[in-house]
């Protein structure tokens, strides 16, 4: 519906079975940190 409205859309993620949480990451620089980073938070 949105694209046939002459909207962009992106794809960020998708939903899977199995354990809820997610995992974000960044690299180095990136929140004032000097190495290449990850957070996972598992509900």
């Amino acid at each position: 519906a949105l694209q046939g409205s002459g909207e962009t859309v992106f794809e960020i993620g998708r939903i899977d079975q199995g354990n809820r949480g997610c995992t974000v990451s960044g690299k180095a620089g990136s929140w004032n940190s000097d190495k290449a980073w990850s957070a996972t938070h598992n509900a």
